[in-house]
This record gives structure tokens, C-alpha cells and sequence, in this order.
């Protein structure tokens, strides 16, 4: 039979390694490295049902605009309620919008803003931390801005527009 071989390796990496986290080689041994201490994971957003099928963009390279967005598409959200006050009664599709644009407001859904959608905290073993994205490939000593809110990009004619 085979022989199976266990190797343990202690990688120092240098605060240089985050100019250079996109290149293949690199990611790969990113995502196979075990961080001095447990990290802060992405924040997630409740599961939701999912209500429609998603076509396209599953070849996307990864860190490309495409790959990126498709890493967080979304096949269905909660419905909102109806909000009081307005004559237009709301499609499915636009309360699911309303919720997700609620959501997207709440600090205590995300505390660390959207970008905590993205970006994991990780410790230094010498101390301090830096903070790594697997979606966007990057690494980065800076903690990325703090920010609530994002984009309603639905197809033109939905009803993203109240009179």
C-alpha cells in the first residue's frame, strides 16, 4: 500500500505577503494556513428562502468584477411588510428588496458593516492583526471603512421608483 506522510510547516508571514495575496500560489497556501489564533469569520446573513434560479456567471474568474458579485448574489430574501401609509400594495419581489435594503441598514445585523460581509479578522502571531478577504483575494493591515447600506441593482421596470 501507499505511505502517507503528515507535514507540519510554521510559515512566518511578513506584512509584505499582502501586495501579493491574488496570485494563485498564494491563495492557495492562504487558505490552507492556520492563523496564530482563531480569526473573526465574514459576518453572514440569515439563511432565506430561495425563490428563484440564478443563470450565469458560475466561470467567473475569481477576483474579477463577476466572480465577485456572484459571490454574493442573493436567489431569494424575507418578505418586508407592506408599509403603512402606502397606496401601491408591493410585489413579492419589492418587499424582498425593502427587507434586504433594511437589513443592510442594521448595525446589529452587521456589526462591523457591510464589509464585514467580506473580510475576516485575523491575529498576527507577534501581535496586532490584518484582515483577509478569500472573496476579493486580498489582505490588508488597515480595517476596511465601516459602512451600512448597499445596491439595489434590480432590472429596469421592477418598481424601484415610488410616486
Amino acid at each position: 500500500g501507499g505511505r502517507r506522510v503528515e507535514v507540519c510547516m510554521h510559515v512566518y508571514a511578513t506584512r509584505l505577503l499582502l501586495y501579493l495575496i491574488a496570485h494563485p500560489s498564494l491563495r492557495l497556501l492562504m487558505e490552507h494556513l492556520s492563523p496564530a489564533a482563531p480569526p473573526s469569520p465574514v459576518t453572514p446573513l440569515p439563511a432565506q428562502p430561495t425563490l428563484f434560479a440564478s443563470r450565469g456567471g458560475g466561470a467567473a474568474p475569481p477576483f474579477s468584477l463577476e466572480g465577485v458579485l456572484k459571490s454574493c448574489e442573493h436567489t431569494g430574501y424575507r418578505e418586508a411588510d407592506q408599509p403603512e401609509g402606502l397606496a401601491l400594495a408591493l410585489k413579492r419581489y419589492q418587499l424582498q428588496a425593502l427587507a434586504w435594503m433594511v437589513d443592510m441598514e442594521d448595525e446589529t445585523l452587521l456589526p462591523r458593516g457591510v464589509n464585514g460581509l467580506f473580510w475576516e479578522v485575523r491575529p498576527w502571531a507577534d501581535g496586532g492583526r490584518y484582515y483577509y478577504s478569500r472573496a476579493l483575494g486580498e489582505m490588508r493591515l488597515q480595517a476596511p471603512p465601516f459602512a451600512l447600506g448597499g445596491l439595489l441593482c434590480d432590472e429596469m421596470g421592477l418598481g424601484k421608483t415610488l410616486e
